[in-house]
C-alpha cells in the first residue's frame, strides 16, 4: 500500500491534505481523486468556491494529477 493525498487548491490558496489514504496503487488514487472531485463540488459551491483544484500527491509530495472543478459537467437543476 503506498499513502496519497488529496489537497484542494483556489488560486494561491491550498488546503492540504495531511493525513492522506493509504491506497493500493496509483490507478486507485485517480478512480479515488475523481469521486472526491464529484463529492466535493457540492460541498465546495455552497461555500463560494467555484474555481478550484484537486491536486492528487504521492507520499514524496510529487503531484501526479491535477483536477479542475471547472472540467466536471454542469450540476443538473432541478
Amino acid at each position: 500500500m503506498s499513502r496519497f493525498f488529496f489537497h484542494v487548491r483556489q488560486g494561491d490558496d491550498i488546503e492540504p491534505d495531511l493525513t492522506g489514504l493509504d491506497l493500493p496503487d496509483a490507478k486507485t488514487a485517480q478512480s479515488a481523486a475523481f469521486k472526491a472531485l464529484h463529492d466535493l463540488r457540492d460541498e465546495m459551491a455552497v461555500e463560494g468556491f467555484t474555481d478550484w483544484t484537486l491536486e492528487l500527491a504521492d507520499e514524496a509530495g510529487g503531484i501526479i494529477l491535477l483536477l479542475s472543478v471547472g472540467d466536471l459537467p454542469p450540476l443538473a437543476v432541478t
